[in-house]
């Protein structure tokens, strides 16, 4: 993952801001700007699931082929089809890849981990969290300062989830997709694409409530909502979802929570 200095984005956006619509169509005037630095987080960078999740959660990636693969490194790795190189199953759970970002007043960034290795199908062994980095420009390097696995051990969610009967119930990428997030008075919340719906977790990751998404009043479904079945018969009529898969909550921001 590269990761552009936050005060390069800033002032790129603030000149893509308060050019006119003629200067952008046109291109007359010139706006220079310069990569002054980036930094890489290799994409094999593995993190211990915490020491009291179930050992199914210590390694990840043992499902990715649609059916159980304990022998870690056995199975290649394929993108749209295409082998990656990288084999799975891996010790310990990837922290790519990343989607929401958030820059902190210390100068430290948030990154959110995306829900697993795809689907809500392959990722019942993906834990769910984010973590907060400093950031070493002159190295280049990204600096882990503290990780948020997130949880319902409050036992919030009113369906089933991959990890029922565990003490913490840590939450995976089968349970639910995460795509964004704001912190905002200490809370988390994290927009999500299964529902859709909208999350808020405490601190250090515990689930506090969840929110139904709704438009004129009435809930909104996506064909991965655990509350939709299939028919019983090929002729039956198909059970009715509002939005297409990954359609959700892809971004938000704090002036609408």
């Amino acid at each position: 993952m590269y990761v552009i200095k936050a005060n390069f984005l800033r002032i790129s956006m603030a000149i893509i801001a308060t050019a006119s619509i003629s200067h952008l169509a046109i291109a007359a005037d010139a706006y220079p700007a310069e990569l002054v630095s980036h930094a890489l987080l290799p994409s094999q960078t593995f993190i211990s699931a915490p020491s009291d999740a179930p050992k199914d959660l210590q390694v990840s990636g043992k499902y990715t082929t649609g059916k159980l693969i304990e022998k870690l490194g056995s199975v290649e790795g394929k993108s749209a089809g295409r082998p990656t190189g990288i084999k799975l199953p891996f010790p310990g759970q990837p922290v790519q890849g990343h989607f929401g970002i958030q820059y902190m007043p210390d100068g430290s960034y948030w990154i959110l981990t995306d829900n697993g290795f795809g689907s809500k199908a392959n990722s019942l062994d993906a834990m769910l969290f984010m973590r907060q980095y400093k950031i070493d420009w002159d190295k280049g390097v990204f600096e882990p300062i503290k990780t948020i696995f997130f949880n319902d051990q409050n036992k919030v969610i009113p369906h089933r989830i991959t990890q029922q009967d565990s003490d913490r119930r840590y939450l995976t990428g089968s349970d639910f997709d995460p795509e964004s997030f704001q912190i905002i008075n200490g809370d988390i919340w994290v927009g999500e694409e299964f529902g859709p719906w909208l999350l808020k977790f405490d601190s250090e990751g515990t689930l506090k409530t969840m929110y139904d998404t709704k438009v004129d009043g009435e809930t909104v479904y996506s064909p991965d909502h655990p509350t939709l079945q299939l028919p019983s018969k090929p002729d039956d009529k198909l059970p009715l979802y509002d939005i297409k898969r990954s359609k959700g909550f892809e971004g938000i921001d704090d002036a609408t929570l």
